[in-house]
């Protein structure tokens, strides 16, 4: 049995008559302390998937998002969380994270202290920000510390209250760095765990896949699952993840040959 917290649902943008449209119009204030007024453009999703995960992030205080890359789950994340963040009166931040190890690179042999070494992982971020509510906008978020980027290993100790959480590459999470994230629930906050389980970077098992296996079936919690078809860049990257998830034989007459799986 799920333990049950203070409900922030009803204040959430979710009513059946957003849910029901495919076009959002966002408009929204941002806290006093900027004294800026902003309005995002409208969006339209792209895919049933896209338009699903913004309503199981509303509806849910914790949502695992897994899929490849280009399915637009980050984007879509962050707009939703930005969404909820202004227009309703439960969410006061974004707290963004990611683990340090990605794409076979070590944290370490970056310059600079933790925050100059971690800032570029969350390249990402940045753009989506600037392309959902501008440079000069985010950028005062950030400064006024509406929008934080922590380490994960930064989190200890912390109860999330009043904020949203994103959690992006958490394939590359172990179970424990999970499990740590995850027990910081606290009262009127979301948690989203984003990431491709095809893609760790690990050795050990994966968090994010451990993760949807153990709660899959628990109430509040959600789970969204993008596919090959959600990809919605350009049309060459369904067919560069399918190649990859191709098996390469090696046969010592014919040299290397590729087994092609189905693309469905």
């Amino acid at each position: 049995m799920s333990k049950k917290f203070k409900s922030s649902k009803k204040n959430t943008p979710a009513s059946p008559k957003t849910q029901n449209s495919n076009n959002l119009k966002l408009s929204y204030k941002v806290s006093e302390q900027t004294n800026l007024i902003q309005q995002i453009d409208s969006i339209k999703f792209k895919t049933e998937t896209q338009k699903n995960l913004y309503k199981e992030i509303c509806d849910n205080y914790i949502t695992f998002v897994a899929g490849p890359a280009g399915t637009g789950k980050t984007f879509i994340s962050l707009w939703t969380s930005l969404n909820l963040l202004f227009n309703g009166d439960n969410y006061k931040k974004i707290y963004i994270t990611k683990p340090y190890k990605t794409a076979g690179e070590d944290f370490g042999f970056l310059p600079g202290g933790i925050a100059e070494k971690f800032d570029p992982l969350l390249a990402s971020y940045y753009w989506n920000l600037e392309k959902i509510i501008g440079t000069e906008t985010y950028r005062r978020l950030i400064s006024h510390k509406i929008i934080e980027i922590v380490p994960i290993a930064y989190m200890r100790g912390i109860t999330f209250e009043n904020c949203i959480v994103l959690l992006d590459e958490a394939q590359n999470t172990s179970p424990e760095q999970l499990e740590l994230l995850l027990t910081r629930l606290g009262d009127d906050a979301k948690i989203i765990v984003m990431g491709d389980i095809k893609q760790s970077d690990i050795r050990t098992t994966s968090g994010l896949g451990d993760a949807m296996l153990r709660f899959k079936d628990i109430e509040d919690i959600g789970m969204v699952e993008f596919m090959q078809e959600d990809v919605v860049r350009h049309p060459l990257v369904k067919k560069i993840i399918a190649g990859y998830e191709n098996e390469l034989i090696y046969n010592k007459e014919a040299g290397w040959k590729t087994e092609f799986k189905s693309m469905g």
